[in-house]
């Protein structure tokens, strides 16, 4: 490897003629930059302001305060066990791979990074042995960590930074970074101590490693087209979960994003000098979309890191003839990479292309240039190979879920698949123009955890283009970072527009702005000066964007400080009452496997649970379709060993328009006689249904008439949905007559469903119209299954007129829904002495 970092030159030279032109430019862009970015981003300030206020969690309680903070020690010291087992098992093999690294970081950077690629590969090969057991797992983690901590032990003086290896002669300005740097890694590290709400882990990143531990190795999950794809981060993740829980992988995460701020680092370092090191590492933990994603149980940070040091072994293997890098270490980190997430080529791919051009620059052979890249291409394929044979024998297509056109691929629905492809595209189709106008759109596009940047990159943006255009200027892997950086938002803006997808470039992109900014200080001390002010001026305000996102969408700060429990922080935050309904199901009594109905997420679920995602077969719905009968889906459903279905109708709802499915008046009706004589209902909330299935049919009872919103039109539950909220405002407001006449087109547009009617049955009681209310609330009953409110003011109403059976049979109906209702339990004690009278 190359030793001798590229020199600038070390005095500015005298002001330049364009001097103050390129400062009044830079100061309108800066300018009108700030002015979009305020005028866009909306303060949620009552929002914010919960971080204030503690004391909603109610009092302080010792056990769970204490329990908190005794299980976030745990969760830190396997953190540190897996980072001694990581650099256990990668340093002998580094030593293998390398004669002598360049530093004694990029030592622990390349050792860390080959130990966790091993750990993912143990754990991977555990699950195909079967062997997710806990105890192999401590076996294995405890035994390596303390191989690791006897190499640390026996390298400790080679192991210790030398002295301003980090800061150096920092002035006040790098200063003022770090304090940025470490408000954006307080709220990391805030985030990562709460139990995970993000919704693709819970449907994938954790769900499938956790339905593989549940039956103790690897195997086909039919209904999850994600368990396809390489999960090397996954396999990380699984290894957590045998010894802990979802907040270890937060925090796993969270290290390989700060490992990657320290692999720009020693890139920025290498090439361009201490302090443009720092600030490229900086400005990669202040970009909004990597800090939101680190905290969550995601791989996009994960991927960051092994694809920054992929391109630093990359770039030792293929620009030095005289390199002592081995290209199989290249190969390894390129591997993990691309199997930690596919998208990492739009960045690995690139880069080696244009290193190789840059190798043929210089004049080393085109055979040896060829052989390196071979030795490249079949180590990361060795990584890569296990995945592949996995999809080989469980779907026929190697590299499923892609190809699927070509190679024909079992448990994959080719239409929804498409229908994945084409999502993936959020803005549509885009003109030339609208390709150019990309950053700024993608700058200002919808602040969320998907898309949000901040406007850092934006404002060095035209530097960047005159580096460009001024390329031999610079050090010749410039040209290298700046292509590849060109034709990764090429090829990512071809294929996605989800922005964290293309986190894995930032690396490169954010050691150009360092560079860019390091070039105008060279030209001006002055405007360098500005430009990094301005740049930290940004910074802080994307620290208040971040933030100003990241506590209404989370509000981790009671879990955080341990006023409120794990279980209590999920029911208060995760959507819909999910958590809620999934711990009923997880306190039933063996033997439980529960089929998921409109819910796609199964990590909360402790019991064994199929959920499909929207990207692939519903087995719900597929089996209702082919049944010949409503027995026969009976028949499949106690086949297949489940004892219980859990119907969540909003989320059915709004998955609605991903189905292509049309419910016919044959399925329908199939459906209306399972739920009528072969499903029980145990448990609701919240138009969320756990159904027991019976061992015996009731086949005596008439078939309800009624039909889920779900199984209408998509474009007829999205007119439902504006309705239904329009109701709410309007309660709010007092307004009940327009609150009534908008159950009424509710009404009009689903005649079968049961939600408008028994709503409509509680305004005419609050409005002393009994008569009313018992019709509504009896077109409801003969439509479906109630809620225990419901069945209990129907009870009422029979009751007030004589009819004791009738409302006896409610009011035990409502019981079994929620036996803990007092008013119900009091009413059945009544109507049970009138009918002994």
């Amino acid at each position: 490897m190359a030793k001798k970092a590229h020199r600038q030159a070390d005095h500015p030279q005298a002001l330049h003629p364009y001097f103050l032109p390129v400062l009044l430019l830079l100061a309108g862009w800066s300018v009108l930059l700030v002015w979009k970015t305020m005028s866009h981003f909306h303060w949620r300030w009552d929002q914010i302001s919960l971080l204030f206020q503690w004391g909603r969690f109610g009092t302080l309680q010792g056990t769970t305060f204490f329990s908190q903070w005794i299980t976030t020690g745990k969760h830190l010291i396997w953190l540190a066990i897996f980072c001694l087992a990581a650099y256990g098992l990668g340093n002998p093999l580094l030593k293998k791979l390398v004669h002598r690294p360049d530093s004694r970081l990029d030592a622990f950077l390349f050792s860390t990074a080959l130990g966790f690629t091993l750990m993912a590969l143990t754990f991977f090969f555990l699950g195909v042995l079967q062997l997710y057991y806990s105890w192999v797992a401590v076996v294995f983690l405890l035994g390596a960590a303390g191989w690791g901590a006897w190499i640390v032990w026996t390298h400790r003086e080679q192991l210790r930074p030398g002295k301003g290896w980090l800061l150096g002669q920092s002035n006040w300005m790098d200063k003022f970074l770090l304090i940025a740097v470490f408000g954006f890694l307080l709220l990391v590290g805030m985030m990562v101590t709460v139990p995970e709400i993000f919704f693709d882990s819970l449907v994938y990143h954790l769900a499938v490693p956790d339905a593989w531990i549940k039956q103790q190795g690897i195997h086909v999950l039919s209904y999850n087209f994600f368990s396809n794809l390489p999960l090397m981060i996954e396999m990380l993740y699984t290894g957590a979960l045998l010894v802990a829980d979802e907040r270890l992988c937060r925090m796993l995460h969270a290290l390989l994003g700060l490992l990657g701020a320290l692999a720009i680092f020693s890139i920025g370092r290498r090439f361009y000098g201490r302090r443009a090191g720092l600030w490229a590492a900086g400005l990669f933990l202040t970009v909004p979309v990597v800090v939101m994603n680190m905290q969550t149980c995601g791989v996009d940070a994960g991927a960051a890191f092994f694809a920054a040091m992929g391109f630093l072994a990359l770039w030792a293997g293929l620009s030095d003839r005289h390199s002592n890098a081995s290209p199989y270490l290249a190969g390894i980190l390129v591997g993990m990479a691309v199997a930690s997430k596919y998208n990492t080529v739009f960045m690995l791919g690139p880069a080696a292309l244009f290193l190789l051009w840059q190798g043929f620059r210089r004049k080393i052979p085109v055979k040896t240039l060829l052989l390196l890249a071979i030795k490249i291409g079949l180590t990361a394929f060795c990584i890569l190979m296990p995945w592949w044979l996995k999809n080989t024998v469980n779907t026929g297509n190697p590299v499923a879920p892609f190809m699927y056109k070509h190679i024909p691929t079992k448990h994959l629905h080719p239409e929804k698949m498409q229908q994945q492809m084409d999502g993936f595209k959020e803005y549509g189709k885009r003109n030339l123009l609208q390709y150019f106008r990309q950053p700024w759109d993608l700058t200002f596009y919808q602040p969320t955890s998907n898309s949000y940047v901040g406007v850092v990159f934006l404002f060095l943006l035209p530097g960047m283009i005159l580096m460009l255009l001024f390329w031999r200027r610079g050090p010749p892997i410039q040209l290298v970072m700046l292509l590849t950086c060109l034709a990764t938002a090429v090829l990512w803006s071809s294929q996605t527009q989800i922005t964290r997808y293309y986190i894995p470039a930032l690396p490169l992109l954010t050691i150009l702005c360092a560079a860019v900014i390091k070039q105008w200080q060279t030209w001006n001390k002055l405007l360098g000066s500005i430009a990094r002010l301005t740049t930290l001026g940004l910074v802080f305000w994307g620290l208040l964007c971040t933030a100003g996102i990241a506590i209404p969408s989370w509000d981790p700060v009671g879990a955080f400080l341990g006023l409120e429990s794990r279980d209590t922080y999920l029911a208060r935050r995760l959507m819909s009452s999910y958590h809620g309904m999934a711990k009923q199901v997880n306190q039933l009594p063996d033997p439980v496997k529960v089929l998921l109905v409109g819910e796609t997420r199964t990590y909360y679920f402790s019991k064994p649970a199929t959920a499909a995602t929207v990207y692939d077969t519903n087995p719900w719905i597929d089996w209702i379709d082919r049944a010949e009968n409503s027995r026969a889906v009976w028949e499949r459903l106690r086949a297949q060993g489940y004892t219980h279905v859990f119907v969540h109708s909003q989320e059915a709802v709004r998955t609605r328009g991903y189905e292509k499915y049309h419910w016919n008046d044959a399925a329908l009706q199939k459906l209306r006689e399972l739920q009528t004589w072969y499903l029980k209902p145990i448990a609701t909330d919240r138009q969320q249904w756990i159904f027991e299935i019976v061992d015996t049919p009731d086949l005596a009872q008439p078939v309800k008439t009624g039909r889920p919103l779900y199984t209408y039109d998509s474009e007829v539950t999205r007119v439902v949905g504006e309705h239904n909220s329009r109701v709410y405002f309007y309660l709010q407001q007092g307004k009940m007559v327009d609150a009534r006449a908008t159950w009424m087109r509710m009404i009009e547009l689903t005649p079968d469903w049961l939600v408008p009617y028994t709503n409509l049955g509680w305004y005419y009681l609050q409005n002393n119209m009994p008569v009313e209310a018992l019709q509504m609330y009896q077109k409801a009953d003969r439509m479906g299954w109630l809620d225990p409110g419901s069945y209990n003011n129907l009870g009422v109403q029979y009751m007030s007129r004589g009819d004791h059976v009738n409302a006896e049979k409610r009011f035990r109906l409502a019981l079994i829904l929620k036996p803990d209702f007092e008013v119900a339990k009091k009413n059945l004690d009544a109507v049970l002495l009138k009918k002994h009278d």
